[in-house]
């Protein structure tokens, strides 16, 4: 099912961030963790935070569930849970030294030759600060990115856009430029986001997911790395629409036995397949329409499959009641996903060359980060509320 993805199939070994090497190292981590097997996960998560820089929001969850479950697991002694923590400080320590020796010896070398150039750091200190720089360049992009990936910030920018047009107001940075610099995103009406503030609601986003992997002794650590994905994709700064695929591909694995993870899945799975179609420049309208057709099908196919999945594990009836509002739910939900892949492409394709010939360049990519940023914030907030069960 995880290869049939559609958002994995667009993006797998064409893109140096989300390919199936690095997602299937996050799987391969997050297996270990659920076989409670925490040592060997703690150095695959350390491993895969130092591989790409984008898996460190998954780091309050791993720290959570490898303090409740190893440290300070049942019947634990205090020098046992300080034994186990420093087991743990020293797995973190030595996987960043190992991946930092090679800079740091390279720096050595440099200084022992005499290069006194400004490309070279003065000291280690200067070199981890511009190594951190480089990983996290806040002050050199804004909040969004040039096709807004469809989150909280995609709706608050929408909001903002609508209101400043009603009441005849303009950004000094245009949100619709395709410029992704810091100065050129300002808003018009509502409040400038900083990252501060995108960490902050990051955190608070996560704290219920948090505390369920904190007081459930055996939590889906899959459904667990995926909902915490999910907080960062929603409120994260500069986040791409791609990021959706860290929580699609290990949410496959709690959709096949849970219905209302299968229920989420779907949904993310139709909002982050449909994003991802303007990324592709196909030649021909006929190869636009093939592509739209595959993302289609594709998400046809896995959802079978993982309801079939899912329906083998899950074998109870619901009560009469509890069915009826099942249908009305599942028919809303195909509804939307009917809407996100067929609607939508039709509206982008067909309907906007025809009403507006070269004007409004921007509003087909406006209207699908606008329609799946809605799918995702409803399944976002299904999420929170919804009890893990599977």
């Amino acid at each position: 099912v995880s290869v049939l993805s559609a958002p994995l199939f667009l993006l797998d070994h064409i893109h140096f961030q989300y390919n199936g090497a690095l997602l299937g190292a996050m799987l391969g981590a997050t297996a270990l963790l659920a076989r409670r097997r925490f040592l060997a996960s703690a150095v695959a998560f350390s491993a895969l935070v130092c591989t790409k820089q984008l898996f460190v929001v998954l780091g309050p969850l791993v720290a959570v569930l490898l303090l409740r479950h190893y440290a300070f697991r049942p019947k634990s002694t205090a020098v046992g849970a300080i034994v186990r923590i420093a087991l743990l400080a020293a797995v973190l320590v030595s996987t960043v030294a190992l991946s930092l020796a090679p800079l740091i010896l390279s720096l050595w070398n440099e200084q022992r030759a005499g290069n006194t150039s400004c490309d070279v750091p003065s000291d280690t200190s200067d070199l981890l600060k511009r190594v951190g720089g480089r990983l996290f360049p806040f002050d050199e992009r804004g909040l969004l990115h040039a096709y807004w990936a469809p989150n909280a910030w995609a709706l608050y920018a929408g909001v903002d856009l609508l209101v400043a047009r009603a009441l005849g107001k303009r950004a000094a940075g245009a949100l619709t430029s395709g410029l992704v610099e810091s100065h050129a995103q300002q808003f018009a009406v509502l409040p400038d986001i900083s990252p501060r503030v995108c960490a902050l609601l990051t955190l608070l986003a996560m704290v219920p997911f948090l505390w369920r992997a904190w007081r459930t002794e055996r939590s889906n650590a899959f459904r667990a790395v995926a909902h915490v994905a999910l907080c960062a994709f929603m409120f994260g700064w500069h986040v791409h629409e791609k990021f959706i695929l860290v929580t699609l591909v290990p949410l496959t694995f709690a959709a096949v036995v849970s219905v209302a993870d299968e229920r989420r899945w779907r949904v993310l799975t139709a909002a982050g397949g449909a994003s991802l179609l303007p990324l592709l420049q196909p030649a021909s309208p006929l190869d636009r329409m093939a592509a739209t057709l595959l993302v289609a099908v594709l998400w046809l196919v896995s959802a079978l499959l993982v309801r079939r999945s899912r329906l083998a594990t899950t074998n109870a009836s619901p009560p009469t009641r509890r069915r009826h509002s099942a249908l009305w739910c599942d028919a809303v939900i195909d509804l939307y996903c009917a809407g996100a892949l067929v609607a939508l492409p039709v509206y982008v394709h067909v309907a906007h060359p025809l009403l507006f010939p070269d004007r409004l360049p921007f509003l087909p990519l406006l209207v699908t980060s606008m329609y799946c940023a809605v799918g995702i914030a409803v399944a976002f907030v299904a999420a929170v509320v919804a009890p893990d069960v599977d």
